[in-house]
């Protein structure tokens, strides 16, 4: 008997394929991910701390509060998790000057240490350096002595995703190489939200209607960081 052969059936079905994602989401998939309620965010900043030890457990940390939104959400952040780290925290505040915003941003932060009982050491800079980089820098120097003075294990500062990417791309197209906040000992620094956004900070102070300072910067082009963040990060 022969043997049947079967027939190629030629199959015209077209494939629909899912549409590709927003450039921005495929850029940053962890950001587009995490579009959760803001009330996440405190149970996701406590299995941080906990799971990758980032400020050790009973000592005292220097806490860097400017005012603004990301230190101010940090403050309330590691106020939540204290407890149950048995953190001692202490509130360091550069004021750059004085009279106008300056006072209103120290007694803003005043008064927000004296709200959760944590003491407060100020420090006023009457001379403040123009460039931003600098700036920090002196700022940091300042952190460093108040833990050299106070004792303190760590200093927490208020460094998010976006000002990862943001000094990220500052150093690949700057003249001047690794930033200078590289230089007063690094390794008692901790940058406990570095996982999580600034939207997810905002998003945070929003849902709890916490208050902070403006930062009257925001729009300036006058350094490339700030270029970075308004022209180039999404």
């Amino acid at each position: 008997m022969p043997l049947k052969v079967a027939r190629a059936v030629s199959l015209k079905t077209r494939v629909a394929f899912p549409p590709r994602p927003p450039y921005t989401a495929r850029l940053m998939p962890a950001r587009a991910a995490r579009q959760e309620s803001p009330n996440a965010l405190p149970a996701r900043f406590r299995k941080h701390l906990l799971e990758d030890a980032v400020l050790p457990k009973g000592g005292s940390v220097i806490v860097g509060v400017s005012g603004r939104r990301d230190s101010v959400a940090l403050l309330h952040l590691l106020h939540e998790i204290a407890d149950d780290l048995d953190l001692h925290l202490i509130v360091a505040h550069v004021q750059y000057g004085e009279g106008g915003a300056h006072d209103a941003d120290a007694a803003f932060v005043r008064e927000a240490a004296k709200t959760f009982n944590i003491p407060l050491d100020l420090f006023i800079e009457d001379q403040p350096a123009s460039d931003l980089r600098r700036r920090k820098d002196e700022r940091r120097r300042y952190f460093v002595h108040v833990r050299t003075r106070l004792g303190a294990t760590a200093i927490a500062t208020g460094e998010t995703l976006d000002d990862a990417a943001e000094e990220f791309l500052a150093t690949l197209v700057s003249d001047h190489g690794p930033p200078l906040s590289g230089s007063p000992a690094e390794d008692v620094f901790a940058r406990p939200l570095l996982p999580f956004s600034r939207e997810e900070c905002r998003a945070f102070l929003k849902d709890r209607g916490i208050s902070f300072r403006p930062d009257p910067d925001a729009l300036s082009l006058d350094t490339k960081e700030k270029k970075l963040r308004l022209l180039i990060v999404p």
